[in-house]
């Protein structure tokens, strides 16, 4: 047997030559090593001790387990088993369904999301971050902050229940174009066909993608990638720029008088886009016709070709000064003026919206709001849910929120408003420690620390430590770090 990587790398090697079809996928399915490396990569991801419909979790993985998995993909008698949905709660008392497949399932299905990735992740577009290798949100944020100068007009991207109508045999033709298996198509077929299990009732899957397993992400970006490569033709041919000596000579004189970067005259246009999942934004330079038509445009052919829905709702074409939402930030074209001012005009702007700080607050229990004679009154509370922690427990929730917001937003221009976001915590931690003994912040703050609020704790060598409160700033830091497994959506969106 070869090895994974050895097999993974052929694959790799093939993406770029469009004419390559790949057969004999599947018998990769035959070689344990796949298996075995399938375990490594998820055994520590978030959820394996979940347990599907079969109740078996990541414990008792053996070489028994994976010799009878290969045996049943040799006769090809392996089915799925139906995955187990819950719901995970969204904004405004909305719910998103979640479906756990059996370990069983997620092994294979690792094995298959390698063998995808490796075939088309070289040959996917630089304008698509969600759900790929060294990229995330902070990617397709940095590439809209340097790439939408100037935009005059945005469009936002609403594709209707992307995850639950992708349409499974323009799925499984998508595939067949680069892949010549049908026992590699006939599994994934059975994937997206395999349904869930909801209040002990089997429920069929006749569209869509299932959402939480482990394939789900790379089928939907081979599935919107279609998308993609439709977007960078119709760039191109939108963007012209037909400049005579002369206009350029009467720019040149009258460069004084206007802002540093040319945003448009009659004859320039520009459009760029950008994809994260299923959201996508688009930045026009030109008039409110032309985003009209884009968006118009992109319609037709997710409808035409991909059978999926654009949300028809005109508020989806913002001006470029009006702050736009993508990804949980608000974005908007900065209008600066004056003689020094020049050089800031028509760059892009990345806000923390102030809904989402205070929302967080609200989200843990931290912050109660008052209104006196119509104003808005902050006022931590303590979370009385976590008055019987220990003090070290208490002290690194709150720490692991705090850095779980800034390591989300530190890109914004504005981070710093994240310093009331932390006000609001440290006084909220203090009265929480207060509610546990029962005494005063006052109390609490001369017994740990005004200046370092510290816990000591006795760590596994029996040496005395403290651990401090989180007190490095707020600042804006635009390092790029590689992404987890599971991006730093924290679920803002």
């Amino acid at each position: 047997m070869r090895k994974p990587i050895d097999v993974l790398n052929s694959l790799k090697y093939h993406a770029d030559d469009s004419s390559y079809k790949y057969k004999r996928l599947y018998r990769n399915f035959y070689n344990p090593g796949f298996y075995y490396q399938a375990y490594l990569n998820i055994q520590s991801g978030q959820g394996n001790m979940t347990c599907g419909v079969d109740s078996q979790t990541i414990y008792g993985v053996s070489q028994n387990r994976i010799e009878s998995i290969i045996s049943k993909m040799k006769d090809c008698s392996y089915r799925p088993t139906p995955a187990r949905r819950v719901c995970i709660p969204k904004a405004k008392g909305k719910h998103r369904p979640l479906g756990i497949p059996s370990f069983n399932d997620k092994l294979i299905q690792e094995v298959c999301r390698m063998l995808l990735e490796s075939i088309y992740e070289p040959t996917f577009s630089n304008l698509s971050h969600g759900f790929r290798p060294n990229r995330s949100c902070h990617t397709a944020m940095l590439s809209i902050r340097q790439q939408f100068k100037e935009t005059k007009w945005f469009i936002e991207g609403d594709i209707v229940s992307f995850f639950n109508n992708i349409d499974h045999h323009v799925l499984t033709d998508i595939l067949r174009e680069r892949i010549r298996d049908e026992q590699f198509i006939a599994l994934v077929w059975k994937f997206l066909k395999a349904g869930y299990m909801e209040f002990q009732s089997f429920q069929k899957t006749y569209s869509g993608t299932p959402r939480g397993s482990i394939i789900s992400p790379i089928l939907s970006n081979i599935y919107l990638d279609k998308l993609d490569k439709y977007m960078e033709e119709y760039i191109s041919s939108f963007n012209e720029r037909k400049m005579t000596i002369s206009k350029v000579h009467e720019l040149d004189n009258a460069l004084n008088k206007v802002p540093s970067i040319m945003a448009m005259d009659d004859n320039f246009k520009r459009l760029s886009y950008m994809r994260y999942a299923d959201n996508f934004l688009c930045g026009v330079i030109g008039k409110k016709e032309d985003a009209v038509a884009i968006k118009t445009d992109i319609a037709n052919f997710l409808n035409s070709k991909l059978h999926l829905e654009l949300s028809n709702d005109n508020r989806l074409i913002t001006h470029g000064k009006d702050k736009v939402k993508f990804l949980g930030f608000e974005i908007f074209v900065n209008e600066s003026y004056g003689r020094t001012a020049r050089k800031f005009n028509g760059l892009i702007k990345i806000y923390v919206p102030n809904v989402k700080w205070v929302k967080r607050l609200q989200e843990y229990g931290a912050l109660k709001i008052k209104y006196v004679d119509g104003k808005e009154i902050f006022e931590p509370i303590h979370r009385n849910y976590m008055v019987n922690n220990d003090d070290l427990e208490i002290l690194n929730q709150f720490n692991r929120e705090i850095c779980g917001m800034y390591n989300y937003y530190r890109i914004a221009d504005n981070v710093s408003v994240l310093n009331n976001f932390y006000y609001v915590m440290s006084y909220s931690m203090y009265k929480t420690y207060a509610a546990k003994y029962k005494t005063h912040i006052s109390s609490i703050r001369r017994k740990y620390g005004v200046k370092k609020f510290a816990i000591p704790y006795i760590n596994e060598a029996g040496k005395e430590c403290k651990a401090y409160f989180y007190d490095k700033g707020f600042r804006v830091n635009r390092k790029v770090k590689e992404p987890r497994k599971v991006d730093l959506m924290l679920e803002l969106l």
